[in-house]
């Protein structure tokens, strides 16, 4: 987590690869350093997408896309 200079926290990574910043997509949990929200990322691998094509279509490594997968499975468990 990071803090402003009134030590108010404003950014949040709660796993890796995965930052929350409220200048970034109005704090939705993207995939770190990008504004990819890793809902997008999730949305299209439960249509069917693959890895690999999720990641080149976002200009992003196969492990980002992961990791944006792992955050939103974690997130859906925990609903």
């Amino acid at each position: 987590m990071t803090f402003d200079q009134d030590d108010i926290a404003s950014t949040w990574v709660p796993c890796d690869g995965i930052r929350l910043d409220p200048d970034v997509q109005f704090g939705q949990p993207c995939v770190n350093g990008t504004g990819v929200p890793t809902r997008a990322i999730w949305s299209k691998i439960k249509a069917g997408d693959i890895p690999d094509l999720v990641a080149q279509l976002y200009d992003l490594s196969v492990k980002q896309v992961n990791d944006a997968i792992e955050w939103e499975n974690r997130l859906a468990a925990a609903a």
